[in-house]
């Protein structure tokens, strides 16, 4: 049995003695089990002896406690057991609670547990201590049935698996947007997090005219209002709910008319519905309003003629400077409407990138970001074409063999006249902004010109001429977040921002190194030996023992061993992690004096370094 794998039995008797189960708890990583939960188990396991008293019966072993899963949403599970057929989890509660709490925690556990694998069967128990009630949920209909712990045990399989299978689950498998993945939304193969219900509900318990949702892109803005709007309607409410862009597949329009209580339109009907037909109206992505739009809402909104007046917005996806200049997130925010206003600003998680792509896109609008986690960015790629005729194929391969949709920022095509289309598509058939918005795709791929840049204070520009009336960097962070998975850039005759993207994949690799590099410097001063002496002494000449401090990179087995011997250090000093190794210039003067010393020589040092610093 692998240790993290608790039998029963094991974990009742390493109790016998408080140091035992101390190092027992260590031993198998459940530290964080708390004195609750634990008695919860121990009643679990006597209940389970008092039907099979030789305690020989496989139900009593396989299970990992306090498991977490923590990627786009967290999740804790308290008795988890994988078997060939089953997945079973026991949640723990010390007092009785409410079964509402009880049902909605279950729910979420059953979505994430059922994404493991459909040949795996699904059952979840809650016990409450206090009362020694058991419930399980019944997938079904979605209720709680109150049951025996007989009934329990004749549950669980006999056979387990030491492997527990939420480290398997990918993080994307629980991203939905209702635009691209409506059937999904309706057959309520989703669940929120606890940010996203906390939005929720605030949303729906709020009494004033207006409730405006901020949150950046991928934070699930879309998602909440949908479900706001589900939960609404079928409560009673007539809900009309207006996406602020064009959604020009018929399609997904029709998939959602079809399967939603509420009615659903985008932009371009809105002129033809009458709001006050309707108790609550939904607006999303509201920083799209044009200001006639906004003022025929505030009209209705202030006239008392709806309800509530719903509206997510985020300034950092406006389009067009008047959008910008509107600034209904500003209205929203504004001190002097708060009393009419509900502002809710919960939403901080991106749920739709994970932390190496959003990292990798902050540090792409601006190289000089500080606080940003120095990582690897396994799923962004670069490209570099010089020929544009070869980098227009190449994109087509990729969407039609690799299923990447190819995003730009818009462009400004001219109607009249014999003007030109102001910064025009690479790709003629990349969506744009204004297509794309409130939706995420598992491939993006984005081509780059000359036009993008960054300025002094590394940040991206792209200068454009006169008569485009969009904006840029805006329409280019509208493509490049709408990535789930993979993210490909494809470079056209820009030599600087190919480098400035090969120093942002590469940036943890170079930090590591130059702090190699650094190491290596410091042994070297430290000794206070040159150059020309280490190459005679090592073999290794001076330009390869210059590139190897500037570098930090020892390539050559033989080198890194007579440098190990020259330094009378072993080789790990320089080759193994960057967090070991990196130590000062005190450290290592004073590792060089206490080389072939007693320990009791040892101890004299010490004593003396700490004498002299409590001076």
């Amino acid at each position: 049995m692998k240790s993290g794998v608790i039998n029963l039995v094991s974990f009742m008797e390493s109790q016998i003695d408080e140091d035992i189960f101390r190092y027992y708890k260590q031993i198998n990583h459940i530290e964080e089990v708390n004195d609750t939960e634990i008695e919860a188990i121990n009643k679990i396991f006597e209940k389970f002896k008092e039907l099979e008293p030789s305690c020989m019966n496989g139900a009593f072993s396989g299970y990992f406690l306090g498991t977490k899963y923590t990627g786009v949403v967290s999740e804790e599970f308290d008795m988890l057991r994988f078997s060939k057929r089953k997945i079973i989890n026991i949640e723990l509660k010390s007092t009785h609670i409410s079964e509402e709490r009880i049902l909605r925690q279950l729910k979420r556990h059953s979505y994430l547990l059922s994404s493991i694998s459909t040949d795996m069967e699904v059952s979840l128990y809650t016990f409450v201590s206090e009362t020694e009630i058991l419930y399980k949920f019944n997938e079904e209909t979605e209720e709680l049935l109150q049951i025996t712990f007989e009934q329990l045990f004749g549950d669980i399989p006999c056979d387990y698996i030491e492997y527990n299978y939420l480290e398997s689950l990918v993080d994307t498998s629980f991203i939905i947007s209702p635009y691209s993945e409506s059937e999904r939304f309706f057959n309520n193969q989703y669940f929120l997090n606890n940010e996203q219900e906390q939005a929720k509900k605030k949303i729906i318990e709020s009494s004033k005219s207006y409730v405006g949702l901020k949150g950046a892109a991928g934070t699930g803005k879309s998602l909440i209002l949908f479900d706001v709007a589900k939960e609404l309607s079928n409560s009673g409410e007539k809900v009309l709910f207006v996406f602020c862009s064009a959604i020009y597949d018929s399609d997904t329009k029709l998939k959602i008319k079809e399967h939603s209580n509420f009615q659903f339109i985008d932009i371009r009907e809105f002129n033809n519905v009458l709001l006050n037909d309707y108790d609550i109206v939904i607006i999303d992505e509201s920083q799209r309003l044009r200001k006639e739009q906004w003022n025929k809402l505030v009209e209705i909104a202030n006239s008392g003629e709806i309800n509530k007046l719903v509206l997510s917005v985020d300034n950092a996806q406006t389009l067009r400077p008047e959008e910008r200049n509107l600034d209904i997130q500003g209205i929203l925010n504004d001190e002097q409407y708060k009393n009419v206003v509900e502002y809710v600003d919960c939403l901080t998680d991106s749920v739709r990138t994970d932390i190496e792509l959003s990292t990798f896109i902050r540090k792409f609008f601006n190289t000089q970001e500080k606080d940003l986690r120095v990582l690897n960015f396994p799923k962004v790629n670069a490209v570099y074409f010089d020929n544009e005729c070869v980098a227009r194929d190449f994109i087509q391969s990729c969407i039609d063999n690799e299923g990447y949709i190819s995003i730009e920022m818009p462009e400004k095509r001219v109607w009249f006249g014999n003007g030109e289309t102001k910064l025009p598509k690479f790709y003629e058939n990349s969506l744009d902004g204004f297509t794309v918005i409130g939706r995420e795709y598992d491939k993006v791929l984005l081509p780059l010109t000359l036009r993008v840049t960054h300025n002094a204070d590394g940040k991206i520009v792209v200068p454009v001429e006169w008569g485009y009336n969009y904006l840029a960097e805006n329409g280019l962070f509208q493509a490049i977040t709408r990535v789930k998975n993979q993210l490909l850039l494809v470079i056209i005759k820009n030599k600087a921002l190919f480098k400035k993207i090969q120093e942002i994949l590469t940036w943890k690799a170079f930090r590591d190194t130059q702090r190699i590099a650094k190491r290596i410097r410091a042994i070297r001063e430290v000794h206070s030996v040159n150059v020309e002496e280490i190459s005679g002494a090592t073999g290794i000449s001076c330009e390869k023992y210059i590139e190897i401090e500037n570098s930090g990179k020892i390539n050559n087995t033989k080198w890194l061993n007579k440098l190990a011997k020259f330094y009378h250090v072993s080789p790990q000093y320089f080759e193994g992690e960057v967090s070991e190794i990196d130590y000062s210039k005190i450290d290592l003067i004073y590792k060089k004096r206490l080389n072939g010393l007693s320990r009791e020589q040892k101890s004299e040092i010490e004593q003396d370094i700490i004498d002299f610093i409590n001076q």
